[in-house]
């Protein structure tokens, strides 16, 4: 589809010769699209049994699809959540300008010392399940392991029936 001489661009024809000229703007998308095109080759080799290891070729193409799409879909799947420092620093900033304002926030924290805390979104939910747990844990019942000599008794025993002793 490139072309790679004055000579071979002279020579060439059709759409090749149409897409010579602006080629040093295209390249970029060009190289995605052979990145897709490579990606496609791997699916159809697959299917070739001669192939020794198609199990492992098939689990490192499905993983890098599952990296590309997480990366992709990572903002809009969370809707900004990546981003928490940021959006409540600029509420009203549009979500896809949060990716902008994050290396300037975080150079202005470690500017004034300020930690700047950021995590994988697997420890983000942990994070976001453990401290609910951690300061709700007090009201709920004694964990019978720290305290195994103390029984749990009514304050007052219940009107017309006496405390049993034991």
């Amino acid at each position: 589809m490139l072309v790679w001489s004055r000579r071979q661009a002279r020579a060439s024809r059709g759409l090749t010769r149409f897409i010579a000229r602006p080629q040093a703007f295209l390249f970029f998308p060009l190289l995605l699209l052979e990145g897709l095109n490579l990606h496609v080759a791997g699916l159809r080799a697959l299917r070739n049994r001669a192939i020794r290891h198609r199990f492992a070729e098939g689990a490192l193409l499905l993983a890098s699809f599952a990296g590309y799409l997480a990366v992709l879909l990572t903002d809009l799947a969370l809707g900004g959540l990546n981003y928490q420092i940021e959006h409540h620093l600029f509420s009203s900033m549009p979500t896809p300008h949060l990716r902008r304002a994050q290396p300037i926030v975080r150079a202005y924290c470690a500017e004034l010392g300020v930690p700047y805390h950021e995590t994988s979104l697997f420890a983000s939910c942990s994070e976001a399940i453990r401290h609910p747990h951690q300061v709700g844990a007090p009201s709920g019942p004694p964990n019978v392991e720290q305290q195994p000599d103390q029984t749990i008794r009514p304050p007052h025993p219940p009107e017309g029936r006496q405390e049993e002793k034991t």
